[in-house]
């Protein structure tokens, strides 16, 4: 499964892949997201989990260029988070909700994220960086990069981010 993913045939996991599951094998469930493990992972469908997987590669190469990194000193550890909120930002700009997210309405949604992906990253780290700021008020690039990157995996960073409201749940 993993090799499927990782590959250039990740476009054929969609149809051999009924939903899962999804198990985080890097963090343990606890660690990284707390109360939110089943919230977030349970009764994730193909055309979910494809597209989740095609947000966080996205974010993930963004955090490989060091351009970037230097702009913006949380990208080695925010890629789930950017990714999450890009996929909240999709579903709000394609007006669905997340189980409305099936093999009948992939190919839009994959279509919106592929014309709108700068964009997208942008207004993610932008939302990403107020919630950093709002819990380091004397601003989050001050903070030596260990506690910066605790802070991605704590729950109050979930928590504020979900202040801002493309987080809350429908």
């Amino acid at each position: 499964m993993r090799e499927t993913l990782l590959s250039e045939k990740q476009g054929d996991f969609y149809f051999f892949n009924n939903g899962i599951t999804m198990v985080c094998n890097k963090f343990r469930k606890n660690e990284l997201f707390g109360r939110f493990y089943d919230e977030a992972f349970n009764n994730v469908n193909g055309a979910q989990l494809v597209m989740a997987v095609r947000i966080y590669r996205y974010c993930d190469r963004l955090r490989k260029q060091q351009n970037l990194v230097q702009q913006y000193p949380h990208l080695p550890y925010s890629t789930y988070f950017l990714a999450m909120l890009i996929g909240k930002l999709i579903l709000k700009e394609t007006n669905k909700e997340y189980r409305e997210l099936t093999h009948v309405t992939f190919g839009e949604v994959k279509d919106y994220f592929e014309n709108n992906k700068k964009q997208l990253f942008q207004q993610g780290n932008e939302l990403l960086i107020k919630s950093l700021n709002r819990l380091y008020p004397d601003g989050y690039e001050k903070i030596e990069l260990r506690r910066l990157s605790a802070t991605f995996r704590r729950e109050d960073l979930l928590l504020e981010l979900k202040k801002l409201e493309i987080i809350e749940n429908k």
